[in-house]
């Protein structure tokens, strides 16, 4: 493994050391919903959501201790909607997937069509219709609570944004085991039950509690040290660099033993939290176990971080006593975006991308095993678009951008997904360096009123023979897509960036004298008295020289720094693509070379020498890997160089 690796680990650490503070735990609290019903029995005023509310007919107590509310109090709180039959006497109320029908007199209800007893029955009093408060409340995942002393009652239902997170807290709250972790990472510690479960990464490799002061974190990153240079010594070097760094005021350090484990760990402090970090590095994986405290809360909840720090275990030692929050089967994950109406199986090494827009959904593989990155966009059909439409017009596009020597193009082909017809590419680049490939599948799925693309792609490392090239697959063969509802309205599929190709901006060169014309969204930079534009995949530089008596001297100059500078360089001489500018005399030269940085690409060099009519010489690179090398790359170099011109 390359050392670039290693600071890039530690870097990482570091960085993500620093994201803590964005992560407080008044922020982290603001993404929970909170749904609260408080008051006394007997009392016509209560405390909804925050806000007093009177009712006509107070809370009372019947039978076994059961309160009775009105039905109003449910649906102000919950934002439940109910429906009265009065012929059956019946009341069905909906709130979140959950449909409860109930019938007064009666203690049966029915829940998502499953037959449920309660202990008093719905009742009519006063003309109102009161209801079973706990009963309703928990199968809607709140918790009740009662204070005999005060003969009050509290409701409270914490809601994360997330169905999972929802689930895990209501296990976590109720369960009689005394610990919680991850089977598949391997670790656990005590159920922090003061702590609410608040976020958890799709890969299960971030989980974070948190209450009011606190958040406590547990993280798993993994690092590439085929070679053995990385060490918990080094992580604790960055751990420590990173607490000493201003505006930080830095507590304590310590290196110790649990149980067969070393750690590392650091405590430190700004003017509004205090921060401890514990790191173990086990098997190529950082476990960090971290916590932020707001020191407003002063000594809030320190017991409930110090227990979870020494209760805290590597290896999963205790299974039965263990709630597990890994959703990990036979190697897969399951994915699933009600939003978009799409479910398939992730395998549980790729990690879910953050930041992209709701319709578009990434992977990527995270080991090092190989190279693996899968996508899901979806956007609205157009009017007689088909599945293979779509497809060739892809096709169109990768055929005009890539270069036809190193790129094999095939498909599309009918293929069947969920048992809906689609259609399949695929694009195999094959870049100069042997050894080395790049496969990409696209599937094209439509339904009503949108469409889905599916996008694999893999390297030669991961073979189609495999146990996992068969886990990555099943990305592609359990996927189910039904489209979303039309009340998602219209996404719209991105404009190609080749739209942007003819859009260029007039940019004066250095010296002032000359211009080129160059596409807007390109960088710029004149730096140094050299022009350089660039996208990222093209590149064009743009050089003046002085004091040269004819167009062959510099010629001659410029190969031999280039077989100095790049002795790997392969020279062909003449350009194969011939430009002409008015009012000057060109000659052209044409190299490729490697670019050395273990990605197996080469760089194809199209060098212009220009001397102008007015007696100036320049020297013209446009640059560009050699697989992108296609028609794309030609148009728009010969645009840019043949714009050149004198002011």
């Amino acid at each position: 493994m390359k050392k670039t690796a290693i600071f890039v680990a530690l870097l990482l650490l570091v960085q993500t050391v620093c994201s803590f503070a964005a992560e407080t735990p008044g922020e982290l609290q603001n993404d929970i919903e909170r749904i609260e019903i408080a008051f006394q029995i007997g009392s016509d005023i209560l405390k909804i959501n925050g806000n007093d509310t009177q009712v006509e007919t107070a809370p009372y107590v019947v039978g076994e201790g059961v309160t009775m509310v009105p039905i109003r109090v449910i649906t102000e709180a919950f934002g439940a909607v109910v429906e009265w039959n009065e012929e059956e006497q019946s009341i069905t109320i909906t709130y979140e997937g959950v449909e409860m029908r109930l019938v007064v007199g009666s203690i049966e209800a029915t829940i998502n069509g499953r037959t449920l007893t309660m202990l008093s029955p719905p009742e009519v009093y006063n003309d109102r219709t009161m209801v079973p408060l706990r009963f309703i409340s928990e199968n809607f995942g709140a918790d009740v609570s009662y204070d005999g002393e005060t003969d009050s009652v509290l409701v409270v239902k914490e809601s994360f944004g997330d169905e999972d997170l929802d689930n895990y807290n209501s296990i976590l709250k109720k369960t009689d085991k005394e610990r919680v972790g991850d089977s598949y990472y391997g670790w656990s510690m005590r159920i922090p039950k003061e702590l609410r479960l608040t976020e958890r990464s799709f890969d299960g490799s971030a989980t974070y509690f948190t209450s009011d002061y606190v958040v406590l974190g547990i993280e798993i990153l993994a690092v590439e040290d085929n070679e053995g240079e990385f060490s918990l010594d080094k992580l604790f070097i960055a751990m420590k660099e990173a607490a000493s760094t201003a505006p930080n005021t830095f507590i304590s350090q310590n290196k110790g033993t649990q149980g067969q484990n070393t750690y590392c760990e650091v405590s430190y402090r700004d003017s509004q939290y205090q921060y401890d970090q514990r790191a173990y590095y086990i098997d190529n994986k950082i476990f960090y176990l971290w916590a932020i405290r707001d020191l407003q809360g002063g000594n809030s909840d320190i017991s409930v971080l110090e227990e979870a720090k020494q209760s805290f275990e590597i290896g999963y030692a205790y299974p039965d006593d263990t709630e597990d929050l890994s959703n990990v089967r036979d190697g897969m994950r399951p994915f699933k975006d009600e939003n978009m109406n799409i479910s398939t199986e992730i395998p549980a090494d790729w990690m879910m991308l953050t930041g992209s827009p709701e319709n578009r959904m990434g992977f990527i593989q995270v080991d090092g095993k190989f190279y693996g990155r899968y996508y899901i966009d979806i956007f609205s059909k157009e009017a007689g678009e088909t599945a293979t439409s779509w497809a060739n017009e892809d096709l169109e596009h990768y055929e005009y951008l890539y270069n036809s020597k190193f790129v094999n193009f095939s498909g599309p082909n009918s293929i069947s997904i969920d048992g809906k017809s689609g259609v399949e590419t695929k694009i195999v680049l094959k870049p100069k360096e042997k050894g080395f490939t790049l496969t990409t599948r696209f599937i094209y799925l439509m339904s009503d009123n949108y469409k889905c693309r599916l996008t694999l792609t893999y390297d030669n490392l991961l073979k189609e023979t495999s146990a996992d090239y068969a886990k990555v697959n099943q990305m592609i063969t359990e996927f189910v897509f039904n489209g979303p509802d039309a009340s998602v309205g219209t996404l719209q599929e991105p404009p190609s960036e080749f739209e942007n190709d003819t859009i260029v901006d007039t940019v004066k060169l250095s010296g002032g004298k000359y211009q080129m014309k160059v596409p807007t969204m390109w960088a710029k930079d004149s730096s140094g008295g050299v022009d350089v534009f660039t996208d990222g995949i093209y590149a064009v530089r743009v050089m003046p020289f002085e004091d040269v008596p004819n167009i062959t001297v510099l010629r001659n100059a410029y190969v031999q720094v280039m077989n100095d500078q790049i002795p790997e360089s392969e020279y062909s001489g003449s350009s194969p693509r011939k430009l002409t500018i008015p009012k000057t005399t060109i000659s052209d030269l044409f190299y490729t070379f490697p670019l050395n940085d273990g990605s197996y690409s080469w760089i194809n060099s199209y060098v212009y020498i220009i001397k102008t009519s007015y007696g100036d010489y320049f020297v013209i690179e446009c640059q560009v890997l050699d697989v992108y090398d296609g028609q794309r790359a030609e148009d728009l170099f010969t645009s840019i160089v043949t714009s050149f011109e004198k002011i």
